[in-house]
């Protein structure tokens, strides 16, 4: 009995050794930089509204719109941050690390004396989007700890968290899809009626979304053929056909194996495909297969919340116009271990070997991470924020500005701010005069844009060869330069 509670102490304090190791860890990975897909920044933008008393609205646009996109819960959590830091980037990645490292414990009870804890905090995408001001990170932590209290039939709890999760993403709806689902396999009907509280919730916000601005929200952009051009039209059965191919065929191949070697496998371009991605291409086939057979056998041994989370969850990616490994990284815990269970099924030697060079490769790229972490931003994007800078110090706080990323220009300009109209240039310049547009920025072509997605040579350019006669050139800043003109009215 004694040798038992010396071994029990003895493996807490080992963990409690780890877990400290896995805190300098991500603190050490932290830097100072806005994440410039500009997601952060929105909501950001988000939480001072609601800091400032505002509503729920988007308060960097001129006529300040409601929020019809992006649940309600994160910005929420940001508000008291962005109340006493501002913008500060610092307090929210730091909130954002608290839900990566709180998701190790609850992972430790789902999944007692199993290296899933740690393989999770190991994980280099996972240690990358703790320091981004992301719903990733908290969304998986609330899913983990819903799935934790639904296993042991805790309902009350269970619901309250299934509800955090839906109000932190939408996708959470595959989570509540998957509990449901299960309920009516176990036979439990009668708490049935307590699963129709979040999903009302979803309800109401899509029909909200729907009265306020019809043409909003991830619907429209979903039925597009082409988010990024307008023009392209509503997708049709063929079109929607070859979306599920084209994404299944990417999240096999390329972003799914990249959950677990990230920098491995997300170099693979299957846009632009090259002969040398075959064999990357090919070995991300074989740990796709092993994957998907460890969720079979788990599938085949029990239907539960687990093993119809992971399908279910896929279903929206399939269709959806965007791709790529970071909209995994909610089901990285599950990935992790139908991984282990697929290896362990091909053979004890296989599965230690193939455990033994995960975590040294993560170890790996962790380190690598921190060591050639960014200090600063690119040329692109720090002559972008200089000039956002320039606004600031140069104009009046009433001016209005017309750009590419709108939400991180208004972060360091604190100007007004909308994005490029995708229009044709006639209507590109009644948008402007509509909203009364002050200054346009322009930015350079962003290195490495799809044709597809380059808004500046496709709706930027035409607009200003079509009409020089309203734009003067007010400011070239950096290189590669950033265009500051001011629209003549």
């Amino acid at each position: 009995m004694v040798v038992s509670l010396v071994n029990f102490f003895r493996m807490i304090k080992k963990q409690h050794l780890f877990f400290l190791g896995f805190i300098l860890l991500y603190f050490f990975s932290l830097t100072p930089l806005f994440y410039t897909g500009g997601d952060n920044a929105h909501y950001l933008i988000l939480a001072r509204s609601l800091a400032e008393g505002k509503g729920y609205r988007i308060i960097s646009h001129p006529e300040s719109p409601p929020e019809t996109t992006y649940p309600p819960l994160f910005p929420l959590l940001l508000a008291p941050l962005v109340k006493i830091w501002g913008f500060n980037p610092w307090p929210g990645k730091i909130l954002v690390i608290c839900f990566g490292l709180s998701s190790f414990w609850v992972m430790r009870k789902i999944f007692p004396s199993s290296p899933l804890p740690f393989l999770l905090l190991l994980n280099p995408l996972f240690l990358h989007y703790s320091g981004v001001i992301l719903t990733e990170i908290p969304f998986t932590f609330f899913t983990l700890l819903t799935i934790f209290f639904f296993k042991g039939k805790k309902w009350g709890m269970g619901i309250f968290l299934l509800l955090l999760s839906l109000l932190t993403r939408w996708i959470g709806i595959t989570l509540w899809l998957s509990i449901t689902l299960v309920t009516l396999l176990q036979k439990e009907k009668k708490n049935l009626p307590l699963l129709f509280l979040p999903f009302s919730f979803f309800i109401y916000w899509f029909i909200r979304g729907r009265i306020i601005e019809p043409s909003s929200g991830y619907l429209s952009s979903f039925l597009l053929v082409n988010p990024y051009d307008p023009f392209s039209g509503n997708i049709n059965f063929q079109g929607f056909v070859k979306r599920i191919v084209w994404n299944g065929g990417a999240y096999i191949l390329r972003d799914l194996p990249a959950t677990l070697f990230p920098s491995f496998f997300s170099s693979i371009s299957i846009e632009y495909f090259q002969p040398f991605f075959l064999f990357k291409m090919l070995l991300g086939l074989v740990l796709s297969l092993i994957i998907f057979r460890g969720w079979w056998i788990s599938f085949r041994e029990k239907k539960d919340v687990l093993t119809l989370y992971f399908p279910i969850y896929f279903l929206p990616l399939l269709i959806w116009p965007w791709k790529g490994s970071r909209f995994l990284l909610p089901l990285l815990p599950l990935i992790l271990l139908f991984t282990l269970k697929g290896a362990r099924k091909i053979g004890k030697g296989f599965y230690f070997l193939f455990l033994l060079f995960l975590i040294l490769a993560n170890i790996t790229q962790d380190i690598k991470q921190i060591v050639k972490k960014e200090r600063d931003y690119p040329p692109y994007w720090k002559t972008y924020f200089l000039a956002g800078e320039w606004i600031k110090k140069h104009t009046c706080e009433n001016t209005i500005i017309c750009t590419r990323n709108p939400y991180l220009f208004f972060i360091f300009s604190n100007r007004k701010s909308i994005s490029f109209p995708l229009a044709k240039p006639q209507d590109f310049k009644h948008h402007m005069e509509k909203i009364g547009v002050d200054y346009l920025v322009l930015p350079s072509p962003l290195p490495g844009m799809k044709k597809e997605e380059d808004v500046l040579s496709r709706f930027v350019y035409p607009f200003l060869n079509a009409f020089p006669e309203n734009l003067k050139l007010e400011r070239t800043i950096g290189k590669p330069p950033t265009f500051i003109y001011k629209v003549i009215k």
